[in-house]
């Protein structure tokens, strides 16, 4: 039987965060909160099996990273391209 904290360490939100912060060398409770830039109520539920189709898509950046999710629940992470001069 599946207490709640291992729920909770199932959550789409988590491990974005926890991926985030791997590929900042960082600790996860050291950055900045997810739910600054999504909800990740929303981002857990989007990412439910059954809850949408498997291609749909959930795009977003956070801290550097763009991110997607997939309806199947896969995630890629990829860091952001810098700026270039012309965007500043």
């Amino acid at each position: 039987m599946n207490s709640p904290t291992d729920n909770y360490y199932h959550r789409t939100s988590v491990t974005v965060v926890e991926r985030v912060a791997d590929c900042l060398d960082a600790d996860p409770l050291n950055i900045e909160p997810l739910s600054n830039v999504i909800d990740p109520d929303v981002l857990d539920a989007f990412a439910d099996a059954g809850a949408v189709g498997a291609d749909s898509e959930l795009r977003f950046r956070y801290l550097g990273c763009d991110i997607v999710v997939y309806g199947d629940g896969r995630i890629r992470l990829e860091e952001a391209d810098a700026p270039s001069d012309s965007e500043n």
